[in-house]
């Protein structure tokens, strides 16, 4: 707190401004405690409203006590406690709403290994502090993109081409990754290209997905080792799905509604107890980077039973 008593600086009492209290120029008996703004580019895509520094950013999530103070006969030197001193807390303006039930199994070939993630229906997993949807499926929800300046990220997505015919598979298992196509007997490899590039506030960080199963091999608490070779998560953007198109500064946008995950399991047996792994996945605002984990629970077998 700076010597004024009404300037919040970040570090110490001449360290930059992150937020001060103001007296309402109409009533002297109201005051604001505002965040400070900085005259830096504004890092959101609208730029709608003006940017806040980067100490006023770092109080998100934090509380700071407010004491009232006032003067005896208007006189500066004889200063005293007005009422008890309280909190104002700075809430954090976005939440991510993940799914707690996310799970695929090791041995799956009937799409029972593959995971989909709709983001925007039932219910979209991004919310602010108020419980509002941000959906870009709906008007308001698009405002409210605009209100907290949501990022968006390339997301490249991928359609299929052409089929290889793996084999018929009548008594046996057919490989991971074939699929049955309409019309066709047997089993086929789907061949894959890349499609249009999405872009989505949604970035899954696809290279720090990790696991509860220790270097021992076993299974522990914490969600923070490698995966063991010979398994992996496969991802991508359904085309299927849909993705809705809107248009933000003149520059339209296809966002994707479904992700999917697949798990494949290339490992030398299969696994005999369930355990858990995390992809991150973040989303940039106005006020920096809202950070979670989407949790998908592996479990041995097909799943044909459940």
């Amino acid at each position: 707190i700076a010597d004024n008593g009404t300037t919040l600086r970040l570090t110490n009492t001449s360290g930059p401004i992150a937020a001060v209290i103001e007296e309402d120029p109409l009533n002297d008996k109201k005051f604001y405690v505002r965040l400070n703004e900085d005259d830096a580019p504004n890092s959101g895509s609208w730029g709608n409203y003006a940017p806040l520094s980067e100490a006023a950013k770092g109080l998100v999530g934090k509380t700071v006590s407010v004491q009232p103070k006032g003067y005896i006969n208007g006189a500066t030197y004889n200063v005293i406690d007005l009422y008890n001193a309280f909190n104002v807390e700075f809430t954090y303006p976005l939440e991510l709403n993940l799914p707690q039930d996310a799970v695929v199994y090791d041995q799956a070939n009937n799409g029972m290994n593959t995971y989909s993630l709709d983001v925007f229906n039932p219910e979209t997993i991004l919310v602010d502090w108020f419980g509002s949807e941000l959906n870009v499926t709906t008007v308001n929800g698009r405002a409210l993109y605009d209100h907290y300046e949501v990022g968006m990220a390339p997301v490249a997505g991928s359609v299929t081409v052409d089929y290889t015919f793996a084999g018929y598979y009548v008594f046996t298992t057919p490989p991971t990754g074939t699929v049955q196509r309409s019309g066709y007997l047997g089993w086929w490899w789907p061949i894959t290209t890349p499609t249009q590039t999405y872009t989505s506030p949604f970035e899954f960080d696809l290279e720090n997905i990790k696991c509860n199963i220790n270097t021992s091999g076993q299974i522990v608490e914490a969600i923070n080792f490698d995966i063991p070779a010979g398994m992996e998560l496969k991802f991508s953007a359904v085309e299927a799905g849909g993705s809705t198109t809107w248009v933000v500064d003149g520059q339209t946008i296809h966002t994707p509604s479904v992700f999917t995950f697949e798990w494949n399991n290339g490992a030398a047996g299969a696994i005999q107890n369930e355990f858990k792994i995390a992809v991150p996945v973040k989303v940039a605002h106005k006020w920096g980077e809202l950070k979670g984990n989407l949790v998908i629970t592996v479990k041995p077998g097909s799943g044909a039973s459940e």
